[in-house]
């Protein structure tokens, strides 16, 4: 299956989001209060929207896959009334 690059997006900014709670744990990372939730606070965000641009992408392509179906079956569907008339 074929992911988009906001799926990676996602994944990164989850995985330096677990990277810096692991450190962060273990005591290497000591920094300001001010700045000790920076780099978690943007790889939510990041993540976030990288989450809702995937998800946005993939109703946009159902939209798209049901406009199509819809196309189809009214053809076929009048394609089927000349037959029978």
């Amino acid at each position: 299956m074929k992911h988009s690059v906001w799926h990676y997006v996602f994944l990164l900014s989850w995985t330096v989001l677990a990277i810096w709670v692991v450190l962060k744990t273990i005591g290497v990372i000591n920094t300001p209060p001010l700045l000790e939730f920076g780099l978690p606070a943007s790889a939510v965000v990041i993540g976030v929207f990288a989450l809702y641009t995937d998800i946005v992408k993939q109703i946009h392509k159902i939209d798209r896959d049901l406009l199509e179906f819809k196309h189809e079956t009214r053809k076929e569907i009048t394609d089927l009334k000349k037959a029978l008339a």
